[in-house]
């Protein structure tokens, strides 16, 4: 009786490994291998045999093709906002929503912020503090500023919100001028009126904001 290995067998149950190969190359050895196959007690491949294999060979090839497509590189994969490689942005204006808008302005300042920050920016937003925004904590830092004649004290309030550092500016100008709901109370008493002190009120802002852009880092 002839000697056999495990060698010459073909099994069909046996898993099919492609290794990398194409799925042509492997039905050319598996078809040379049952031509070879010629010893006593062996029974070659039948036809029906020869087509489950092929099935068999091709599945595994489709599973390993889907499986490398989707393989991700897990150290680039993170919730985090990386600022490492982006710019420092600073938004200065009137209004911010949700917290103060009277209409496409708070919008700009409420959604652009969040998704350039989510593009690996490191943004802030400047604004007045119009009215007791619950979000918003005192940050106990107090400047002098001169105005005029006058030496004007401004507090700053600040909340971390989607990425973004929120600063209001705290100063009677802005917070005991508007309560409740801003609406168009921002500019002034009624809509389409100001408040003569107007221009006052925005170079505060505006000065304020360029201390802000020297200390913050």
């Amino acid at each position: 009786m002839a000697t056999t290995t495990a060698s010459q067998f073909v099994s069909r149950t046996s898993h099919v490994n492609c290794g990398g190969s194409e799925p042509k190359d492997i039905l050319k050895q598996i078809s040379t291998k049952n031509q070879s196959m010629t010893n006593s007690g062996l029974r070659s491949l039948s036809k029906v045999d020869f087509l489950q294999m092929k099935a068999t060979v091709k599945a595994a090839a489709s599973r390993e093709l889907r499986r490398s497509a989707f393989q991700t590189d897990k150290t680039t994969v993170s919730g985090d906002i990386k600022c490492s490689s982006g710019m420092n942005l600073v938004f200065v204006a009137a209004e911010v929503g949700p917290w103060s808008k009277t209409g496409g302005l708070g919008d700009v300042l409420g959604g652009l912020p969040p998704a350039m920050a989510a593009n690996g920016h490191r943004v802030m937003t400047v604004s007045p503090r119009y009215d007791q925004y619950k979000d918003a904590w005192d940050t106990n830092v107090s400047v002098e500023m001169k105005i005029g004649d006058k030496t004007e004290t401004i507090r700053f309030f600040h909340c971390y919100k989607r990425g973004v550092d929120r600063v209001f500016v705290d100063h009677p100008l802005f917070l005991e001028k508007v309560w409740g709901k801003t609406g168009s109370k921002i500019y002034g008493p009624n809509a389409g009126s100001d408040y003569q002190d107007n221009q006052l009120r925005f170079c505060l802002l505006s000065l304020v904001s360029h201390f802000l852009l020297l200390f913050v880092h």
